[in-house]
């Protein structure tokens, strides 16, 4: 995706960029797979530097929802925490998972601001959010290894790539990717008269 459909994407989309994608792409199923169990650490380098993280984290805490719970998801991978939305009624909900069941994860405050003693008390061995975190990230890292991904200032394929490698799901990103150019040839091919560059955009 070129830089300036890119960023009529993102202006269209506003948060939800990796929910647009996924939407894109992705079938909905909640069809999680049991990660690999493994020991031992790798370095990962991501939008704060450069991190050493497990090989195969098992207890995951995503600090937004719809992109970061959700493409975990989609990857088969299932955090055991995640901040989201407050709903004003002292509930909360976890935006564009409907179509997962999300009823174990744990609530750990407000997407614009986690609670960081909630997050602690999940004893997580791996946190991951995105760039918007980077004022946080010495205090999140305090408490486990974290990992930032871009999401807004690059195209939307590195980053889903980017959570695929970080949790050992690459075979699955590629599934995603070839969904995901199908669903764009379709779509060029629906039109009568299709444009050199074809975004796409969730309302």
């Amino acid at each position: 995706m070129e830089d300036a459909t890119r960023r009529e994407f993102v202006r269209l989309v506003g948060g939800g960029v990796i929910a647009a994608f996924l939407a894109a792409c992705g079938d909905g199923d909640d069809d999680e797979e049991t990660p690999e169990t493994g020991s031992g650490t790798r370095s990962f380098e991501h939008f704060a530097g450069l991190t050493e993280i497990p090989v195969r984290a098992q207890r995951i805490v995503t600090l937004q929802d719809q992109n970061a719970l959700l493409p975990l998801l989609e990857l088969g991978v299932r955090p055991v925490a995640s901040a989201g939305q407050e709903d004003g009624a002292g509930g909360h909900r976890f935006r564009r998972t409907e179509s997962y069941d999300t009823s174990e994860i744990a609530f750990v405050g407000s997407f614009g601001e986690p609670d960081l003693e909630l997050i602690a008390a999940q004893n997580p061995d791996l946190i991951v959010g995105n760039s918007g975190y980077i004022e946080s990230y010495d205090a999140l890292s305090a408490i486990a290894p974290t990992v930032l991904i871009e999401v807004f200032e690059r195209p939307l394929t590195e980053s889903l790539h980017q959570f695929a490698d970080l949790v050992g799901a690459l075979d699955r990103w590629e599934e995603l990717k070839r969904n995901y150019d199908a669903a764009i040839e379709a779509l060029r091919s629906d039109l009568p008269r299709p444009p050199a560059k074809i975004s796409l955009s969730m309302i």
